[in-house]
């Protein structure tokens, strides 16, 4: 699968896994970000596939 982030990309070795995993394997904390696959925000409890394309959105804020 290949992970989008800002104008990095990351492929990772798997034929299934749950999405929280894919984002701790590239050291990325599951509370700072939205991840999409075609266009649909998935939740992080979702399993994703080695087709898949994803898209990771940071989320700022601030106060």
């Amino acid at each position: 699968m290949i992970l989008h982030i800002s104008d990095n990309s990351i492929e990772i070795q798997a034929d299934s896994i749950p999405l929280k995993d894919v984002l701790e394997m590239a050291d990325i904390n599951p509370l700072s970000v939205i991840v999409a696959r075609e266009g649909t925000v998935i939740p992080v409890e979702t399993t994703v596939y080695s087709e898949d394309t994803l898209k990771v959105y940071r989320i700022s804020h601030g106060g």
